[in-house]
């Protein structure tokens, strides 16, 4: 899971939220896999579950900064492609990769 709720490939922004699992949703459909793997794992298996990382910090520590495509010239930022792929709607996740700081703010935990 790379964060398939928020990097869901929706536009405009609203359906991108608007498209997410709900916090109900997830907790049931956790359970149910935690339920059927309890069936099929052998005795003594160890699972692992980890939270998904806050994508919003890609924006914060690359807003600003030179994207390899610009380093030549020094001219090109992570802003500057996040917002071409966002205006062509190809963005592999227009969730975290944005410059609507409101999107980002609704998307966090």
């Amino acid at each position: 899971m790379i964060g398939n709720d928020v990097c869901n490939g929706k536009y405009p922004a609203e359906k991108t939220k608007d498209s997410m699992t709900t916090e109900e949703e997830f907790r049931k459909k956790i359970t149910e896999i935690l339920e059927h793997l309890d069936t099929t794992l052998p005795k003594g298996s160890n699972l692992i579950m980890t939270g998904l990382a806050d994508g919003s910090i890609l924006w914060d520590l690359l807003d600003g900064r030179i994207h390899p495509l610009g380093h030549f010239r020094q001219d090109v930022e992570y802003g500057d492609i996040y917002g071409y792929l966002n205006c062509l709607q190809v963005s592999p996740c227009h969730g975290w990769m944005t410059d609507d700081a409101d999107l980002r703010t609704k998307l966090k935990p």
